[in-house]
């Protein structure tokens, strides 16, 4: 892979996890102390997490999906186009990932308790986001280098 294509990669894996890791500290103060994670189909929250777990679990699936998405394209995997497929997965991925976690920060925003969460809403957003995201990944990604002939 060129320089240019791992800048992108880099540049865009770290931002996404500055977003998923960041956001959340910053805004640790007006958070309660379990935030409501997981809703029930009535809009009611049923499932709770510490916000550190909740990150850490966020962060451990975006470098998972960076580090199989990174492989692939440098293998060469699909055979076409690997390194587009790759981009458009990680602007997709990562416009869900973080759309998540901002999603379930403004839901949990000036709450005292976990079961005070209304609905979770904005997923539509999140969804545009990730096509319009994984649009741009396909546009701007670099292929990797196949040797000379």
């Amino acid at each position: 892979m060129r320089l240019r294509g791992r800048y992108l990669l880099l540049s865009w894996s770290l931002f996404v996890a500055l977003i998923i890791a960041g956001v959340p500290l910053l805004l640790q103060g007006y958070l309660p102390d379990r935030i409501a994670v997981g809703w029930a189909s009535s809009g009611a929250a049923e499932e709770s997490s510490a916000l550190g777990d909740y990150l850490i679990g966020r962060l451990a699936w975006w470098s998972l999906i960076v580090l199989v998405w990174s492989a692939l394209a440098h293998r060469g995997i699909p055979r076409r186009n690997p390194g587009k497929w790759a981009g458009a997965a990680l602007g997709a991925f990562g416009a869900v990932l973080a759309g998540d976690v901002l999603r379930v920060l403004v839901a949990n925003l000036d709450v005292d308790d976990y079961r005070d969460v209304e609905q979770l809403g904005g997923a539509g957003w999140v969804l545009v986001a990730a096509l319009v995201l994984g649009w741009l990944g396909w546009r701007r990604a670099v292929e990797p280098d196949r040797g000379t002939a």
